[in-house]
């Protein structure tokens, strides 16, 4: 036989039950009081009904406890419809609040090295993040999870967030600060210019695989320019004119894709002699020290190479990566461009399966400066690799291809949160 083991409010039966005569805050306030003590009573009573022996309970005497709340075995074993059982006992106890929900999460989470910590998402949502020294096992995320969503109110969303391993051995950034090769420029130029160019290759192999150059032009423009770019930077700059923030502009401009700084603490302009210098490598970077596996961006995305593809003869030179990192994924995604007369100028990326994305462009019109934008706003693409040549419109004969696959990631990847909702 079944019970009834919803919450029930002691208080508010109670203050509904006075008479009218005895609507006075002094009354209310003695009967309130007397109600939190049965309310805590019946909770204390309730809680020790419903998981009596349960934690030892197996086969039928853990049939009988599932019957008692209401909840089904439907094949599970016996670990995994204990976690169900208590979850069920959480939910019909909740009045869905914070509380409610950390008291959810430390019934199912029986071990001390668990954190929990339960965060709003407006207008209408909760994530309950799970983190500490133990991982926390799938069908306890799932069990979880679903348990969860049962015990809020109608409507509100809820997300939960956690990992099957650690937190000490979750995906994290390798080797911290200093683990991009850079250039100090302090070091070359002298005086207040602490520049720091950053090239955006992460760990040692990549140190002395560029350089940057300063020369001073009487020919260049006041602001400076680039004469070369990857992987050895050119910069010419006109003697006494071209400023620390001219420099600092270019490289925003003009290679963004491979640089970045971090400022000058002062202003200034750039003097032949003493900041005109050549072919400096970028150096600096470290590896990761241990469980490489882990750290950092570990291998690299699928890519494909558009060289050979896209405007044939045009020199369109653009890689666009898979937002999915280890060789594992190498071959299971595609990219098709398909040439349609009715297409928008502007050109549409189809990812409604998102192994099989499609580019649909109108021939003469659409150009690479659409598709890129497209690619901005795509939840699964990115330019890995920025083509070096202006924009390029695409012609239906020499640009149309379909399903070319991903591929050329290498190593596992790191190892990313799961979130279930």
């Amino acid at each position: 036989m079944s019970r009834n083991l919803a919450a029930v409010d002691h208080v508010e039966l109670a203050l509904a039950k006075l008479p009218a005569y005895l609507q006075k805050q002094r009354w209310q306030e003695l009967v309130t009081a007397i109600a939190e003590e049965i309310q805590e009573a019946d909770d204390a009573i309730v809680a020790v009904v419903a998981q009596l022996h349960l934690d030892d309970a197996t086969d039928a005497m853990l049939d009988r406890a599932g019957a008692f709340v209401g909840q089904p075995r439907a094949g599970m074993d016996d670990d995994a419809y204990r976690l169900r059982i208590k979850g069920r006992i959480a939910v019909l106890r909740s009045l869905g609040l914070v509380e409610d929900l950390n008291r959810l999460a430390r019934l199912l989470l029986v071990d001390d090295g668990y954190t929990i910590a339960v965060s709003p998402e407006p207008p209408a949502g909760l994530t309950l993040v799970i983190g500490g020294t133990v991982g926390t096992p799938a069908a306890t995320a799932r069990a979880l999870a679903d348990a969860a969503q049962a015990s809020v109110s109608g409507g509100v969303r809820t997300r939960l967030e956690s990992s099957t391993e650690p937190d000490a051995d979750t995906f994290r950034l390798a080797a911290g600060v200093g683990s991009s090769p850079y250039i100090a420029l302090f070091d070359l130029t002298g005086g207040d210019f602490s520049t720091t160019v950053v090239l955006s290759a992460y760990g040692e192999a990549s140190n002395d695989q560029a350089t940057l150059s300063v020369v001073a032009d009487a020919g260049a423009p006041d602001d400076g320019e680039w004469a070369a770019g990857f992987p050895d930077f050119v910069f010419h700059f006109k003697d006494n004119v071209t400023t620390i923030a001219d420099f600092e502009a270019a490289i925003t401009a003009g290679q963004s894709a491979y640089l970045t700084f971090s400022a000058s603490v002062s202003g200034g302009t750039l003097q032949d002699g003493s900041s005109s210098f050549s072919n400096v490598p970028f150096a600096g970077a470290t590896d990761a020290t241990s469980d490489a596996e882990r750290l950092g961006l570990a291998g690299s995305p699928p890519t494909l190479d558009l060289t050979p593809l896209l405007a044939a003869g045009s020199g369109y030179d653009g890689t666009i990566g898979y937002r999915a990192f280890g060789a594992e994924h190498n071959g299971l995604y595609t990219l098709a461009f398909v040439e349609d007369a009715g297409a928008p100028n502007s050109g549409t990326l189809d990812e409604t399966d998102p192994t099989a994305i499609v580019f649909t462009f109108k021939g003469g019109t659409t150009t690479t400066a659409h598709f890129h934008l497209a690619i901005a706003a795509s939840e699964y693409l990115f330019i890995d690799h920025a083509p070096t040549v202006g924009v390029v419109t695409f012609a239906a004969t020499d640009d149309e291809f379909a399903a070319t696959a991903f591929a050329g990631a290498t190593g596992d990847g790191g190892v990313l949160a799961d979130v279930l909702e």
